[in-house]
């Protein structure tokens, strides 16, 4: 049985007084996920912003560098 199935049957046996009871949470867990997903959209708003205001460390020279560097020591059966 599927989740959409016993949560329809279970619904199926609440009286009128449950089931209005039921609705209210439901429509608060939505409310709660919606929020949830505009602060998530907001946190990585405000992430993609400050890493726009970064100094740039490294170049694209110096990742090269490491990157073959890490390399030969994996020739030369070295770890890092």
């Amino acid at each position: 049985m599927t989740l959409d199935e016993e949560i329809y049957q279970s619904v199926q046996k609440l009286s009128q007084p449950f089931g209005e009871k039921l609705l209210e949470f439901a429509k608060s867990l939505l409310q709660e996920q919606s929020e949830r997903e505009a602060w998530n959209m907001l946190s990585l708003h405000a992430l993609a912003q400050s890493a726009e205001d970064e100094p740039e460390l490294y170049s694209e020279a110096d990742i090269k560098i490491r990157f073959q560097d890490s390399q030969k020591r994996k020739d030369y059966g070295i770890s890092v």
